[in-house]
């Protein structure tokens, strides 16, 4: 079974755009982070998600899936989401 996210419980997330990255602040952990435009658009989607969300979710809601979408596309992603959650910014859907 595919990984599904949602926002961490233990997240307050404020953006700021600054010089076409991010600045992101998780009020809970009271840590900051720079984040390019990647990564905010998965963020985004996640957060603003009423479900968590899982890879295909995130490259259908990015308009990649109807493309022929390389591996590679879908491992960054996956990468994205493992950076997310280790900035405790999201978090694995446990049900």
């Amino acid at each position: 079974m595919s990984k599904r996210w949602q926002a961490s419980r233990r997240s307050d997330v404020h953006l700021k755009e600054w010089n076409e990255e991010f600045v992101v602040y998780n009020g809970f952990t009271a840590s900051t982070h720079l984040l390019g435009p990647a990564a905010v658009a998965v963020l985004l989607t996640v957060i603003e998600s009423d479900t968590p969300v899982t890879v295909t979710d995130l490259l259908d809601h990015l308009g990649l899936k109807g493309r022929d979408v390389a591996a590679g596309e879908a491992d960054t992603i996956g990468s994205i989401l493992d950076e997310l959650e280790q900035i405790e910014l999201i978090e694995v859907a446990t049900s």
